[in-house]
């Protein structure tokens, strides 16, 4: 199968590019039946019930949180997951020694420059000149000027490399990056021992051969005492998730066979997008072979958050945009409020446990040094 994006063949059975991790055969939100959205919706139920309980102490309401919730303010899911990726990266990130950083699957930047500390406009956010219809809407082409007002200046990051064009030209309106390259992982055009610091929550993505060769580049081109920071899913990701252990439960019915085929199509291969789920050991024997070691762990984001990581406002966002970009600004900043205030009240205890507790969790951020 030939990807659109990066035209690499792929296996046919592959659901994403093998390399630039392009959909191939997801079924299109737009594509659902009502009672597909409906199972979705009633997941986004359960999930935020578990949730619910904690509602929160104002004085815990943290201040990164706020921020992607404002900036992904129709997609809380996306929010919670970047947020939590942020307070357990940014203290190896934004240090006070000269650095100079890569980031590996940059996407449209937006991420990026949060974690980074940028601080926005309250009428930015992530959803300006979207085509609904994109098989990635994230990636879809800009199809008019997007402005972004930054309010609060934050660090640099010295390049942003994707391989899908159209989300290096929406990076390239976002204040993050000093350069960004549109490149393959496996051949950056970054020289021999120049990077102090390379962050990446791609790397989890990748099939195990090119995980290998990606591996051998980023080693290349870090220097000797640099610091690879990366995102990957813990051996407890899998099971953890709302809609994929429930394609595994026993049928019993016509009725059921066709819930557990449903299940499957909303699960839009979450559960294997995210393919290298190792236990910290097998990463250290990873990482021994491309003469790196790991030096940090933490593990993030428990299982009920996974559940409303897999479950979300996804499926309504190509249903509900054009209905907001109706709205004039005033209205569609109320709207946000309110659901930004919903959000907090909801989740943020629970963000605030998840980490500081150490029950089994679905994300690991690894930091990795040269072997010397």
């Amino acid at each position: 199968m030939i990807c659109p994006n990066c035209k690499h063949s792929s296996s046919n059975d592959s659901i994403f590019c093998d390399i630039c991790i392009w959909p191939l055969k997801i079924t299109r939100y737009q594509d659902f039946t009502p009672s597909e959205l409906l199972l979705s919706f009633t997941g986004l139920i359960s999930s935020l019930n578990e949730l619910i309980p904690n509602l929160s102490d104002p004085k815990l309401i943290n201040k990164t949180l706020i921020s992607y919730y404002s900036m992904f303010w129709l997609r809380p899911e996306s929010a919670i997951l970047q947020a939590l990726e942020t307070e357990c990266a940014t203290p190896f990130l934004i240090t006070p020694e000269k650095k100079n950083i890569l980031e590996l699957g940059c996407g449209n930047g937006l991420h990026s420059s949060l974690m980074m500390q940028w601080k926005f406009n309250e009428s930015d956010d992530a959803y300006h000149n979207l085509n609904i219809n994109s098989d990635d809407i994230f990636a879809s082409p800009i199809q008019n000027n997007i402005n972004f007002n930054p309010v609060k200046k934050g660090s640099k990051i010295d390049y942003g490399i994707d391989l899908k064009l159209d989300s290096i030209i929406r990076s390239n309106k976002t204040p993050v990056f000093k350069e960004t390259i549109n490149a393959d992982a496996r051949h950056l055009p970054i020289p021999h021992n120049s990077i102090t610091h390379i962050y990446s929550n791609l790397l989890r993505d990748f099939p195990d051969n090119i995980l290998h060769q990606t591996l051998d580049e980023l080693k290349r081109i870090l220097t000797e005492k640099g610091k690879l920071i990366f995102i990957a899913p813990t051996e407890n990701y899998k099971e953890s998730l709302y809609f994929f252990p429930q394609t595994l439960l026993p049928t019993h019915s016509k009725n059921e066979e066709l819930h557990k085929e449903s299940f499957q199509k909303l699960d839009r291969g979450r559960s294997v997008f995210c393919q290298q789920q190792h236990s910290i050991d097998t990463w250290e024997n990873i990482l021994t072979i491309h003469g790196l070691k790991v030096t940090h762990y933490k593990d993030f984001c428990n299982a009920n958050l996974l559940r409303f990581w897999d479950t979300g406002l996804r499926p309504f966002l190509p249903l509900i945009l054009p209905k907001i970009n109706q709205l004039t600004l005033k209205e569609k900043l109320q709207l946000k409020s309110s659901l930004v205030s919903f959000y907090l009240k909801t989740t943020s205890q629970a963000f605030v446990d998840d980490l500081t507790t150490k029950e089994n969790k679905a994300f690991r951020l690894i930091i990795a040094e040269p072997i010397n």
